[in-house]
């Protein structure tokens, strides 16, 4: 990624503000800029904890807009250059649309989207926030979704994985620019479901054909890098979230990077996905990319 236009979305919760270090970060990594995005519509009510001393009303005239545009746009970049370097830092933008749906549009004329999975709606870790996911499920540009600021930088330790897919393939060029960019330590991770083994035979074999179409892809994507991959395929007898979610939970990774659809053909729109359930469970920030044959 060279100099990324990175757009983050907050709702002005203390949680949504967690984006910010994550895309102030990577806007030092890659000589990126970041844009501050608020959605409302007029309806909305705005919850207290946003430091508005009123609430919206239900109609507004024009002027009531241009008034409360003014405000919320002041407050926006205000609370914005308190996390952002200056550097770094571009106008903020609103948008009079619902949350996800004005992310998605915005998000055209960037490069990177940088949010939080829950703000001032209140879901839960383990419930996917319904904005991030919709966010997730339509953006055409790759979306970082950050649970905990404070498992990112410095970026020492990549995980990416792949169901040695052509889709997942799409996320090896980001995984290879961190790596260059950082000289983080990277996992190439496969994961194998034993339950669809007949037997120790079979699933051996297949391991090591898995492991050696691994190292191709070390060979051809990684050649540069080779020494800072290492190569994993992991088994498993649950689901290969459940795997990943474990893998995460052994070792110290910064981020996990992976395409939103492969082998399953589950669509990325779908919270069953592996790319959703990640999102769910795990503490570190998660880098999706949609193949580009699917924008």
């Amino acid at each position: 990624m060279k100099e990324p236009r990175i757009l983050v979305p907050v709702d002005f919760s203390d949680l949504s503000y967690h984006a910010f270090p994550v895309a102030s970060a990577i806007a030092e990594i890659f000589h990126g800029s970041i844009t501050p995005l608020y959605c409302y519509i007029p309806e909305m009510y705005v919850h207290p904890a946003s430091g508005f001393e009123d609430d919206f009303r239900t109609t507004f005239s024009e002027s009531d807009l241009l008034e409360s545009e003014k405000i919320m746009l002041e407050k926006l970049q205000n609370i914005s250059s308190k996390y952002i370097p200056d550097k770094f830092l571009e106008p903020a933008i609103l948008k009079m649309e619902r949350p996800a749906e004005g992310i998605v549009n915005a998000s055209r004329d960037f490069d990177l989207i940088v949010m939080t999975t829950h703000g001032r709606t209140g879901f839960s870790r383990i419930i996917m926030g319904s904005v991030a996911e919709k966010v997730v499920r339509y953006a055409n540009v790759p979306v970082l979704v950050v649970e905990d600021k404070r498992h990112f930088s410095p970026v020492e330790n990549i995980m990416v994985t792949t169901d040695l897919t052509e889709n997942s393939i799409a996320a090896f060029p980001y995984a290879l620019d961190f790596v260059r960019s950082t000289n983080a330590h990277l996992d190439l991770v496969h994961v194998v479901s034993l339950d669809d083994m007949s037997s120790l035979v079979e699933a051996n074999e297949i391991i090591d054909k898995r492991k050696n179409k691994l190292q191709t892809y070390l060979d051809e994507y990684f050649a540069d890098v080779k020494e800072s991959v290492t190569p994993r395929v992991i088994t498993t007898d649950a689901s290969v979230h459940e795997a990943l979610v474990k893998l995460t939970q052994k070792h110290e990774y910064n981020l996990l990077i992976m395409s939103t659809i492969g082998r399953t053909g589950l669509d990325y729109l779908r919270m069953g996905s592996t790319a959703a359930n990640v999102i769910r469970h795990v503490k570190m920030p998660v880098l999706t990319i949609k193949p580009s044959k699917l924008k």
